[in-house]
């Protein structure tokens, strides 16, 4: 083992030391090939260490054969083979090191004076470009003639500056010090600033030039703006570059300058907001005629005309973008109502008679949906178009604002007569028209039919077309149009009018039936009209009875009946007082459909009831189970006198 990498390590250190030597041993005086020469001197040295500790160990493992007694020729030629090429790499190595000693100081001194030659050089070209009277810094000098010149010095340059970058690398290779190429550098960057101001000079005038050919309308405004802060920009480096006063500077920036003025204004004009008669507005403060069939250039407005009249023109533009902000706000109006549906949701509510035959406990009804949403809208838009009716810059809007704020107007008052007419019709159908119309007389029976068809009718078409309202009056699916403007706002009107007589209506024969039964006075109006409209129902008597009598718990009527099926003409035969006796009547109270008929006679019939229990009791006390205080209690619910004795005389 110890053997085996004797051999291999041994052999390739031979082999190593052999590469070496062969490598120092091309010494040559010519500069580039002395440069390299150092270069690879310096790298070899920097391995001379690590080469000496892999000698060692090799010894110190055939040191270690020899112990082992472990003879073999081969290993003793291997030893002698290294020692020997070892001596010839030290020998090679100082012969480098001596050589390069001796021939370093001229060779250091040729590159510094070739160097020096190639600094010259540049600042003779540098010199040459900077002449104030020379054609590189003379404005009037053709591009086409001074281009290929300042590119030429620019090129010699870059010549030179890569000239020095390599001796400056020889230098390093035999001192380990590059040579300072600030000079080269600063040079380097002034013919770069020469070359740039003549070209962005030679850009400037060609796009200004593009750009005067341009027909307005497709001149991009936000890119020359864009364009020019490059200019500036590059012209403020060029400043600390350039020595002062640089006449090709000057000429850029006085070409920057006179561009520049005009594109604020261009940006201004070419807003979408300027229509024909600001266009007629600014030719004619700038003396000029105007055609609006004639195509627009630019270099028609860059003139000294124009900024003669900058803040004329600066006062139209900004006029115009106000009007074209209002009619914006015009159009977003316009297409928020064009696009607005008038839809109706559809709920449950619970009825107020739910007990009547083949009627269900509750029923579909539409309600108008966001109507606040609507109103709140309506509200806004009519503050918005207020104040476009007041500003000065109104100008052709005035017509279609007012249009719109009358249409507004009209809307807003249908969506305050929607809900009102909605509720009432709703109260009414209740308590009317699916319940009994006694109340009514028949010319208030026909009005009241006829607000209902009208309403259902209203209902169904909205509901079907949720266009048909419509503020722009346009053709809607079911081409309904008296569901649009007045003609709506007239058949609400009319609707509520004839809502509010019956409401009126109602109000009166509430008010005449509890002037003929005060008892009644117990009863809220809804309950009252509940009452008149249902007074044959089972639930409806027992309610009324309960109602108007605290002291009565319940009612018995005869024949039995189930709530959803009442038979002809039945019969209240029993009432219910709060200490739990059941008293029947002398006689049995017919229900009716007319509540002022029965609800009297069961008041009179339960006075000659009570009247008789009364004669009875005293006549009989110890036999009957009625006490005399609830007998007190129901003669009072009846406003009899609460003595039983005085309740007996005739």
């Amino acid at each position: 083992m110890v053997q085996s990498e004797f051999d291999v390590r041994g052999a390739k250190l031979i082999e190593e030391t052999q590469n070496k030597h062969q490598m120092l041993k091309a010494q040559k005086a010519e500069v580039s090939s002395f440069a390299e020469y150092a270069k690879t001197l310096s790298s070899v040295k920097c391995t001379t260490e690590e080469l000496l500790k892999e000698k060692e160990y090799i010894k110190s493992l055939y040191g270690i054969l020899q112990k082992l007694k472990i003879d073999n020729p081969l290993m003793a030629e291997i030893d002698k083979r290294l020692q020997l090429q070892w001596e010839l790499y030290l020998m090679v190595l100082h012969d480098g090191e001596t050589f390069i000693n001796k021939e370093a100081p001229a060779m250091l001194q040729g590159l510094d004076e070739q160097i020096k030659t190639l600094e010259i050089e540049a600042e003779l070209i540098l010199r040459k470009i900077s002449q104030a009277d020379s054609p590189y810094c003379n404005p009037n000098t053709e591009h086409s003639v001074i281009m290929p010149l300042v590119e030429d010095a620019k090129k010699k340059i870059l010549e030179l500056k890569e000239t020095m970058t390599m001796y400056s690398d020889w230098k390093f290779s035999i001192t380990s010090n590059y040579h300072n190429l600030h000079k080269i550098q600063v040079v380097q960057l002034k013919v770069d600033a020469r070359h740039n101001v003549w070209a962005t000079l030679q850009t400037v005038s060609q796009t200004v030039q593009t750009w005067q050919e341009t027909k307005f309308s497709e001149f991009d405004t936000v890119a020359a703006s864009a364009q020019i802060q490059t200019w500036l920009q590059t012209a403020d480096y060029l400043r600390s570059v350039l020595p002062e006063r640089d006449r090709i500077l000057t000429a850029l920036d006085i070409k920057i300058d006179n561009v520049s003025k005009f594109v604020p204004l261009l940006v201004q004009l070419s807003s979408e907001s300027v229509k024909t008669h600001h266009w007629q507005e600014i030719h004619i403060c700038m003396s000029e005629m105007y055609d609006s069939k004639q195509e627009l250039f630019v270099s028609h407005l860059m003139t000294s005309k124009l900024l003669q009249n900058k803040d004329v023109i600066a006062r139209i533009c900004g006029q115009a973008l106000t009007e074209h902000t209002l009619e914006q706000s015009m159009m977003e109006l316009e297409q928020y109502w064009e696009n607005r549906e008038f839809t109706l949701r559809k709920i449950s509510i619970p009825k107020r008679n739910p007990n009547r035959k083949g009627k269900p406990a509750s029923e579909s009804v539409f309600i108008l949906d966001s109507e606040d949403n609507i109103i709140g809208q309506i509200d806004d838009h009519q503050v918005l178009l207020q104040s476009i009716l007041a500003s000065p810059y109104v100008k052709d809007l005035h017509l279609r604002a007012e249009n719109w704020l009358v249409l507004l107007q009209q809307l807003h008052v249908v969506m305050h007569i929607w809900p009102v007419c909605h509720t009432s019709w709703l109260y009414l159908t209740e308590a009317y028209v699916e319940g009994k119309t006694e109340v009514l007389d028949e010319e208030d029976i026909h009005i009241l039919l006829e607000s209902d068809r009208d309403f259902r009718h209203l209902l169904i078409v909205t509901w079907e077309d949720p266009l048909v309202m419509s503020l722009f009056g346009k053709k809607s699916q079911t081409n309904v149009r008296e569901l649009q403007g007045d003609k709506l706002i007239s058949r609400l009107e009319t609707l509520q009018r004839n809502q509010e007589r019956l409401m009126r209506q109602m109000g009166l024969v509430v008010q005449s039936t509890r002037e003929k039964i005060p008892r009644l006075n117990f009863l809220s109006e809804d309950d009252l009209l509940s009452v008149l409209t249902n007074a044959d129902s089972l639930a409806t008597a027992k309610h009324v009875t309960t109602a108007c009598f605290p002291h009565v718990l319940d009612i018995t009527v005869e024949p039995r009946m189930d709530e959803k099926d009442l038979f002809p003409a039945p019969k209240i035969t029993h009432i219910h007082g709060s200490g739990g006796e059941v008293v029947p009547l002398i006689q049995p109270v017919i229900l009716s459909a007319k509540l002022l008929e029965w609800l009297p006679q069961l008041q009179a019939m339960i006075v000659s009831t009570l009247h008789n229990m009364m004669h009875y009791s005293l006549l009989n006390v110890e036999k009957t189970e009625l006490k005399c205080g609830q007998i007190e209690g129901l003669l009072g619910d009846l406003h009899v006198q609460s003595d039983p004795y005085s309740a007996l005389i005739p």
